[in-house]
């Protein structure tokens, strides 16, 4: 058997250690150790994971820090652990100076600031490498006391003084558990930096491997036992014992209590809500009575604080103008949160239920979640930090672990593999492999006939796979603390220097602080945008409250499958259900979204058949009927689990939503138990036994699929705001879908032709409007000139400063390309600008702008310094037709869509049979023979079976594009080769193959 060792180091040393928090505590079990230390270097990353595990295994956890000196240029380590929450804090605090990096003076200084902190509530292991300090070790006794002073000897530290020799300990570094693991732990090595392993100035005889042959070798092993030991007795703390809530105290401006305070604001806005709305004369009870009951949960739970905090900090983001969600999660089933402002729904009008949210029957935090617009969610937070203190907040650490792609990369890299091979074996592997190698090497040939040749990379990337390699951010969350937060959890320096928990969120919650996941949603920068735009374009001022529900255009617009930007609803199998489903209200969207998910999907056509009552249906009791007749008898929403729970045997809200839970968990133990209860409580309140199991049965199925309602009917509300933005003022929504496409050619095109059939003009860009962006008004949309190909911002930029320092610019075309000539208007940019249209406001057509394009730039070139330009000197123009086909093409090439006419149009018109022309898109059915008017947009060559070539096209139209084959015999009978960009008129025939139409091309009809 062996020892317990002090310097056990976990894989939370990045990259410098083998060792899993839960392989050393199966170690430590294996062993029968009693107790089991903690101690990574700077870090207390694994800490908690650590106590947990330990207490699992009845292996009492003690935990710790060391402190390596060298670099402040001291020969010697510190090793310190907590004897009791004093000593934990202590070391809390030496943690967070590190990592927040806040030791930034002299050496001197920084050691004297790290000692000065040491107490005799902290047992030290201190050990010196090269010269015994004995100023030092007398300084750090002195803080300590000597019975809390040991001294550290392993292979490189040196000789300790006699006197001393008492209380050595042994403290050689644990990376890895058997000798045979050094070979792993050296590629890890090389992986950390960044070298190749016959670079790799790691030797092959450290020990780094737990072994009892070792410590006799260096020290007494029975003084190492005793100290051990004697270390042990006096560490006696557990971080998770006396839970106590660190919930924020929010500084009212009337100072008074906070639970008073939380009342005051409720009430005066219960009164406004009522008085504002002119709903009625007076406040209705039922809202009155829930107020009352809501205050009295949250004051008697001692959440008042919390409340007010997120209500100041949303105020804040609004007053700022910065949007702020409807609502997201359970808390929008709160009256009060409503009443605060946190929300914007009604959860009576909705018949939202709060005990989902917060329950004094299950002791447990409130999580409010907030969505902000994602461009500006950093103000929310730095406001936060800014009101509330530095060590009072928090963001979250999350780990980013190795996963089996990076496992083998890394690997294969370090042992001198090319990188561009290795990303080919590994890029196949999907998500599902992440942890699973084995799995992966099963299922990817590439990869297997990789490990074959490659074994020791495989045994490596096995005890790699897991490991942390660095830290990240966790998305949304803070939390926030009464007192300075390093007496609870350790922190390090994050994003934007603020301090992060060095801890995950899954500890938090036990250590007694309160999370608020803040949101960054791009849908609410969307809106603001959009409305931004419509106040511009059209000076009118969009209040999102206040827009009607129920608005037909709005409703119609979703029924025919016009999803196109809206929030949740634009998946192709999404629309459908909303096209099926017939939506007309806030909550049709919310069933769609929350029917829309594994398991409750296949009740999607049983609640549509019920909704257009082509299906009837019936209740197991009729009293049901208020809860379940809304979604058609089918179980939707948790918040009606729990009201069946509530009628049917007469418990609680709160204790039904424990039920609840236990079904949705499958808490067996606690569903037996509710069972019971509900029977007996069913059949009290008259209902048979049969009736009260089947009515228990069936909510049983169906709880696992419940969706939270509060979220359903926020989230829905985002998704209508844009459908009905989009409905009314469709080009300034489509501007804004439109900016954030630049780039993307696929949705820019999708997003201009779905403008189009909406009704919407575009507008060609014009230089006289160097905008970099989409501006859509009644009109049209006005295209940005940076969509054009070649055109940068630079060059946008320089023409505003142009406009704005010489109006006259624009006064005609040889000015312009005058003065814009040392702007970078070169060959390829005034082409692009030309054949765009963004020269059309000099009223001379694009053909003749492009023949004289060599006459104008040379007039550019010799005018570029002339402040004033005659018009005699003006070079004499060619004057051209207008050439509507090739503009179409122009238009194609340089902004990636067809602008004005489609070629195709323009010559439709003149042909005579142009009906008897089939669209692309009505070339959909097999055994379709039809003329079709197309442009060859790519052409494939390819030999059949008997060596002759034949051909495979792409075509395209107006309405789609189209995959044609050219057989042998086709393109022996063709007078002259086919070209890409040839329009002509061919018959095609269609024919269905793999279950997917493809056309032959019989013959060509004409070609223009």
């Amino acid at each position: 058997m062996f020892s317990p060792q002090i310097n056990v180091r976990s894989c939370f040393n990045f990259q410098d250690s083998l060792i899993t928090i839960e392989d050393y505590i199966n170690f430590a079990s294996l062993q029968e150790f009693d107790f089991a230390f903690y101690s990574d270097i700077e870090t207390m990353y694994g800490a908690a994971d650590f106590v947990k595990a330990a207490l699992q295994k009845n292996i009492k956890p003690i935990i710790g820090l060391t402190i390596d000196f060298k670099k402040y240029d001291l020969d010697f380590r510190l090793t310190l652990f907590a004897k009791n929450l004093l000593g934990y804090q202590i070391i809390c605090k030496l943690s967070s100076l590190i990592m927040c990096q806040e030791l930034k003076q002299t050496n001197e200084i920084i050691i004297e600031t790290i000692i000065s902190l040491l107490d005799k509530n902290l047992v030290g292991i201190i050990s010196f490498f090269n010269n015994f300090n004995e100023q030092i070790a007398q300084r750090i006794q002195n803080q300590l006391l000597a019975e809390n002073l040991f001294f550290g000897i392993d292979r490189h530290a040196l000789k300790i003084p006699v006197e001393f020799q008492a209380r050595q300990v042994f403290a050689q570094d644990v990376k890895y558990f058997e000798k045979a693991d050094f070979f792993a732990f050296k590629v890890l090595q090389a992986i950390k930096n960044n070298e190749l392993l016959k670079d790799q100035s790691l030797v092959d005889d450290l020990n780094y491997f737990y072994s009892n042959d070792q410590i006799a070798e260096i020290i007494d092993l029975k003084t190492h036992k005793d100290n051990i030991v004697k270390i042990a007795s006096m560490c006696n703390f557990n971080m998770f014992e006396n839970k106590k809530n660190h919930l924020m105290k929010y500084p009212n401006s009337k100072n008074i209590p906070s639970n008073n305070f939380l009342r005051l604001i409720c009430e005066q806005s219960l009164n406004g809500y009522f008085k504002n709305a002119k709903k009625m004369s007076g406040i209705p009870k039922i809202y009155i009575d829930r107020l009352e009951q809501e205050l009295e949960t949250i004051t008697s739970m001692g959440f008042a604080d919390y409340f007010l905090v997120v209500y100041d900090f949303v105020k804040k983001a609004k007053e700022l103008e910065i949007f702020v969600g409807p609502g997201r999660g359970s808390a929008v089933g709160s009256l009060v949160a409503f009443l605060l402002k946190i929300t914007t729904v009604d959860p009576l009008e909705y018949n939202l239920i709060f005990e989902r949210f917060l329950n004094s029957e299950r002791i447990n935090l409130p999580d409010i979640d907030i969505d902000f617009q994602d461009d500006r969610r950093e103000e929310v937070i730095e406001y936060i930090f800014e009101k509330y203190g530095r060590y009072n907040v928090a963001t979250i650490t999350t780990f980013q672990t190795i996963g089996t792609k990076n496992s083998i990369r890394d690997c294969g890299r370090v042992f001198g593999i090319d990188a561009e091979d290795l990303n080919k074996i590994t890029k196949p592997i999907g998500n599902e492999y992440l942890r699973d190698l084995d799995g992966a090497v099963k299922n990817f040939p590439a990869l297997e006939n990789f490990i074959n040749q490659n074994p020791q990379i495989y045994q490596v990337a096995k005890k790699i796979i897991g490991l942390p390699r660095q830290t990240g951010t966790h998305a949304a969350g803070l939390v926030f603390c009464d007192v300075d937060l390093r007496e609870v959890v350790p922190l390090k320096v994050g994003y934007n220097g603020i301090n992060q928990t060095q801890y995950s969120m899954n500890y938090l919650e036990e250590l007694g602080l309160i999370k608020i996941d803040l949101l960054g949603l791009r849908n609410l920068t969307t809106l603001k945008n959009i409305i931004q735009h419509i106040e511009e374009s059209r000076k009118i001022k969009i209040n999102l409250q206040k827009i009607p529900l129920s608005d037909f255009d709005t409703f119609a617009s979703l029924q025919k499958g016009e999803t196109t930007g809206i929030f949740q609803l634009e998946s192709p199998g999404m629309t459908n259900v909303i096209q099926k489903m017939k939506v007309a209200s806030i909550e049709d969207i919310a069933v769609a979204s929350a029917l829309f998910r594994p398991g409750p999907q296949e009740n999607i056509p049983l609640y549509i058949e019920r909704k257009s009552k082509k299906t009837s249906y019936e209740l197991i009791n009729h009293e049901l009927a208020e809860i379940l007749d809304p979604t058609y008898g089918i179980i939707i929403y948790q918040e009606q689990v729990i009201q069946i729970l509530q009628k049917v045997a007469k418990l609680s809200l709160a204790q039904s939503d424990i039920v609840r839970r236990a079904m949705g968990k499958k808490d067996f133990d606690l569903m037996t138990q509710e069972h019971e209860i509900f029977l007996q409580g069913a059949v009290k309140n008259g209902y048979s036994q049969k009736e009260a199991q089947e009515i228990w049965s069936w909510i049983l199925k169906f709880a696992s699929y419940g969706f939270n309602k509060s979220h359903a009917i926020a989230y829905s509300l985002i998704g209508y705001w844009l459908a009905y933005l989009k409905q009314h003022f469709p080009s300034e929504f489509y501007c804004e879908l439109l900016s954030s496409a630049i780039g993307n050619e696929y949705k820019t095109n999708r997003y201009i032709e779905e403008s189009k059939l909406m009704g919407i003009k575009i507008i060609s860009p014009t230089i006289k409007n160097p905008r970099s962006n989409y501006f859509g008004n009644e009109l049209g949309i006005h295209l940005p000139l940076i969509l054009i190909n070649k055109i940068g911002m630079e060059f946008t930029k320089g023409l505003q400063e142009l406009k704005n320092n010489n109006p006259k610019i624009y006064s005609d075309l040889f000015i312009f390309v005058a003065k814009a000539f040392k702007n970078g208007l070169n060959n390829q940019v005034f082409s692009n600008l030309a054949k765009s249209g963004a020269l059309d406001c000099f009223g001379i057509n694009r053909e003749t702008i492009l023949a004289n394009k060599e006459k104008l730039l040379l007039f550019g070139d010799l005018n570029q310094d002339v402040k004033e330009i005659s018009p005699f000197t003006y070079p004499k123009l060619e004057f051209l037709p207008d050439n509507p086909i090739q503009r179409g093409f122009d238009e194609i090439e340089v902004l990636g869509f067809y602008l004005s006419n489609h070629p195709l149009t323009v010559i439709k018109e003149k042909i005579n049979n142009k009906d008897l022309l089939k669209p692309i898109n009505q070339v959909n059915k097999p055994d379709l023979k039809s003329p079709v008017l197309f442009i060859v947009e790519s052409i494939r060559s390819h030999q059949d079976k008997n060596g002759n070539e034949m051909l495979f096209l792409e075509i395209s139209d107006e309405t789609g594009k189209f995959d044609l084959t050219v057989f042998a015999s086709t393109v022996k009978s063709l007078t002259s080769p086919l070209e890409v960009g040839q329009i002509m008129v061919g018959e095609i025939k269609t024919q269905a193959y793999n279950n997917k139409i493809t056309g032959i091309l019989n013959k060509i009809l004409k070609v223009y």
